[in-house]
């Protein structure tokens, strides 16, 4: 699941193409800008903000965004094909959104096809937020070989929602892309968030509610992985160093899966994992064979092992202190914990049961090409940051 970054708390910001029609009611001088979509084919989007990518497997592809550094209003349309490492970029025809769509849109590759979702941006309150107000949801994939986007239909259940957020969870062997919409606010154990797509027959399917308050998912050898366990779902607040009831919190995080290649299939829940405490929500992170468990402060990193014969937890040797966990990738080999923002890595090992220190790039949404690591970053005059692995 895509994480949110050092950029998503910075004032959201906008340059290009807008129409605006401002207007006052009686008594009431908020302006209300709507937003149109006008045409931005072959307009940069090198140093946009927060931007939906995908790696191609030569290219990063770029949709939308807002402009660095400039505040109160509307997201940016347009995509196109970026190479990391020159900043050339390729022209993609605009895509067949009635409007642009918010920042955190999904964005995934598959074979030579690229998903993208998100919430359509309707109107901003300048003078308030800058937010942009509910809109819609709005779907389409562009082919990379023949240069051009289709629309895709929603499902009756996803085409009248609004105020939700798109994350990818993950991709199964067979292509479908696993989705998380939700609402923003607090999670409901009875939610069913998890929609599958597969962009081969435009087929959508809701998963079966997993029974757990959400914290974060994945997916790991066909089967989607979502993790429980905050101070909302049984965890104990415990005293802080500065005053009692502020502090840490106390859980004992549970993982249910779901195996994407039955026909009719039910969530299982792991067993509970050891007590563990942390200060913010905890995260999950999917191997080849196994699961990470990790706070965003690199707290109590335990590893679900799902190769063996009895799956079963074990703890992970602490992280040194000060990285600020970002994202996590998975090498192949290793757990990449990336801090995007001090350009500062930490690789585990399952194998070797250690940790190692490697520089990671700055910037945001990372991704591991199979040999480096590309971010987007907003401040690179070639819209990214390269890496490859010491």
């Amino acid at each position: 699941m895509k994480s949110r970054s050092w950029f998503e708390f910075r004032q959201p910001v906008f340059v290009g193409l807008v129409v605006a029609l401002v207007a006052v009611s009686c008594g009431d001088d908020t302006r209300r800008v709507a937003v149109e979509a006008p045409s931005a084919e072959g307009d940069s989007v090198i140093g946009r903000d927060d931007p939906a990518t995908a790696w191609t497997g030569s290219t990063l592809f770029v949709y939308g965004g807002r402009e660095l550094g400039v505040s109160q209003a509307p997201p940016l349309p347009g995509a196109a094909l970026v190479n990391p490492t020159s900043g050339a970029e390729e022209a993609v025809p605009d895509p067949p959104f009635e409007l642009p769509l918010e920042e955190h849109a999904a964005a995934v590759a598959v074979g030579d096809e690229v998903f993208v979702m998100g919430i359509q941006c309707g109107q901003l309150l300048p003078d308030e937020s800058s937010m942009c107000e509910p809109g819609t949801y709005a779907a389409a994939v562009y082919s990379l070989g023949d240069e051009a986007w289709r629309s895709v239909s929603l499902p009756e259940e996803l085409a009248g929602l609004e105020n939700y957020s798109t994350d990818v969870v993950g991709v199964a062997s067979d292509g479908r892309i696993v989705l998380d919409l939700w609402s923003y606010g607090q999670r409901d154990p009875a939610d069913a968030p998890f929609w599958s797509f597969d962009p081969r027959t435009e087929t959508w399917s809701q998963l079966p509610s997993p029974g757990l308050r959400i914290e974060d998912a994945c997916v790991v050898a066909d089967r989607v992985v979502a993790l429980s366990g905050d101070a909302l779902s049984g965890g104990e607040l415990v005293a802080g160093p500065d005053e009692a009831g502020t502090g840490a919190t106390t859980s004992n995080p549970v993982l249910g899966s779901l195996d994407l290649t039955a026909e009719a299939s039910d969530w299982n829940q792991s067993v509970a994992a050891p007590e563990v405490e942390y200060n913010v929500s905890p995260r999950v992170a999917c191997g080849s064979d196994s699961v990470l468990v990790y706070g965003l402060l690199g707290e109590f990193p335990l590893l679900y092992d799902i190769s063996a014969a009895e799956e079963s937890w074990r703890e992970v040797p602490a992280l040194p202190e000060g990285l600020a966990v970002e994202d996590v990738l998975w090498s192949g080999e290793e757990y990449l914990m990336i801090d995007g923002t001090a350009g500062e890595g930490l690789a585990f090992s399952p194998s070797a049961d250690r940790w190692r220190q490697f520089d990671a790039p700055t910037g945001q949404d990372p991704v591991w090409t199979g040999n480096e690591i590309v971010a987007w970053d907003p401040l690179s005059p070639t819209g990214a940051t390269v890496t490859s692995l010491s």
